[in-house]
This record gives structure tokens, C-alpha cells and sequence, in this order.
């Protein structure tokens, strides 16, 4: 544990470095039963009214944050970083993802701001953590497509984005490297090329590849076709080579 006034010095630091600060935050309840009763407030409060969150800030779980603490935390701009996979392992709780994605992209909100992570490594696969986070919701709010909601910009606009698949490959990179404080995520000029070759020939993308002879465009073989399937479909076996930088 790390003392009130050691965080308030830390955040200090980095704000004067340009780093990124990151957080665990109010993951299990037995935490935020604890804080509350040293500190008389929870952490999230603690947060926002001593750590300046900003765009550079990034709170890590958020599984037992209050949602009216939640707005105010987001408002500042700053990040949200879940990690299904360890959250499920250690029976942490589900988070509020329909609160959540309300506060997002709204009036003074930018698109952009949850991001995906792996936390205590127990299993290192990022479609796995994306298709671990759809599909947890889907059993807590007994619906379908339930990060369709998350809201994107496009050409200035902004607005729900309808591609469920292309939504949690954002947050699983763009997102995440914004999160960072890194030019990657993205094949955009200015970016580092960090990439990774995916095997359309392995045995969990032959039947859909089939499929995919018939596209239209690169976009809808990308959106429609393909991105479900990796995301939903596949696991580390079809990525074949990384380039990074």
C-alpha cells in the first residue's frame, strides 16, 4: 500500500515528467470497505480530489466504483483500464459497463477512454481479454452486443458505433496506447509501426476466409467478416509474426 500523501507526490512527479500515471483502483470490495473506513471517503474520491486525473491518468479495474464518482472521474478525461480475464480469475465482480459507456463521448467526453489490459498475466491473450469482456456482460445484462454502444468519432462525428468487433480491437489498441501516452495503436502517419501478421490460412480462420472471397471491400472483409472472427473466434495461434517500432 502506498500512503495519501506518497500518491499525491507520485502524480506530482509524473504531471512534471509528461508520464503517464496509472492506478489500481477499487477493484475488490474489501478494498473500498477498507479505504472508507481509515480514510472517511472511498478511493475514487480520493482520486479526483487529490490526484488531478487528466487524460494522462488511468485507473485500473474500477469494478466497485460508485457511478455518480465514476462521471466525475471521466469528465476529467481520464482512462479506464479493465482487465476481464484477471477480474473473473480472482472473483473480483463484473463492472458497471452500461454506466460506464453512458458517461462516454457525451458533452465535454471523449470517445476513447476504456482500454483493455491483462493485469496478473494469468493467461497473455488479447483476443481472449476482448471477447472475455463482451461476453461477461452479455451474462450480467442477458443481452448481445453490448460494447456496440461504446461511442466513436468518425470524420468529426461522433456517434454509437454498430461494429461490436472493430470497438473492442480499439480498446485493445488504440485506446490502450492513448492510455500509454504512446504514438502506436494505430497504421496512421506519425505512428510507430507496431504490427502483428495474422494467419489467414490457420485452421480457425479457413472456413470464414471462404467466406470472405465474396467481400465487397477491404472494409466490410475487415468489419464484417473478419474482425468478429478474430476477435471472437481465434486465440494467439493465428498471430504469426510481431513488428514492433
Amino acid at each position: 500500500a502506498v500512503s495519501i500523501p506518497d500518491l499525491v507526490e507520485l502524480r506530482r512527479g509524473a504531471m512534471e515528467r509528461g508520464l503517464p500515471f496509472h492506478i489500481h483502483l477499487e477493484e475488490q470490495k474489501i478494498e473500498v470497505d477498507e479505504f472508507v473506513k481509515r480514510h472517511g471517503r472511498t478511493p475514487m474520491d480520493m482520486v479526483c480530489e487529490e490526484l488531478s486525473p487528466d487524460e494522462s491518468f488511468t485507473a485500473v479495474h474500477c469494478t466497485h466504483t460508485n457511478p455518480e464518482q465514476m462521471e466525475r472521474f471521466l469528465l476529467s478525461g481520464a482512462n479506464v483500464c479493465l482487465c476481464p480475464i484477471t477480474e473473473a480469475s480472482l472473483g473480483d465482480g463484473i463492472v458497471d459497463v452500461k454506466g460506464l459507456l453512458s458517461h462516454i463521448g457525451g458533452e465535454g467526453r471523449r470517445p476513447g477512454q476504456i482500454c483493455i489490459g491483462t493485469d496478473s498475466n494469468v493467461r497473455i491473450s488479447m483476443t481472449e481479454e476482448m471477447r472475455w469482456l463482451e461476453l461477461v456482460q452479455r451474462l450480467h445484462l442477458e443481452r448481445r452486443g453490448v460494447f456496440a454502444d461504446a461511442v466513436v468519432e468518425r470524420g468529426g462525428e461522433r456517434k454509437k458505433n454498430a461494429n461490436l468487433s472493430a470497438t473492442l480491437i480499439n480498446m485493445a489498441t488504440k485506446n490502450g496506447a492513448h492510455s500509454l501516452g504512446l504514438p502506436t495503436g494505430e497504421i496512421r502517419e506519425g505512428c510507430y509501426a507496431d504490427l502483428v501478421t495474422v494467419d489467414l490460412n490457420a485452421p480457425s480462420l479457413r472456413a470464414v476466409m471462404l467466406q470472405a472471397e465474396g467481400a465487397e471491400s477491404e472494409d466490410i472483409l475487415y468489419k464484417e467478416i473478419l474482425a468478429p472472427k478474430i476477435v471472437f473466434g481465434t486465440g494467439n495461434g493465428v498471430f504469426r509474426e510481431a513488428c514492433v517500432g
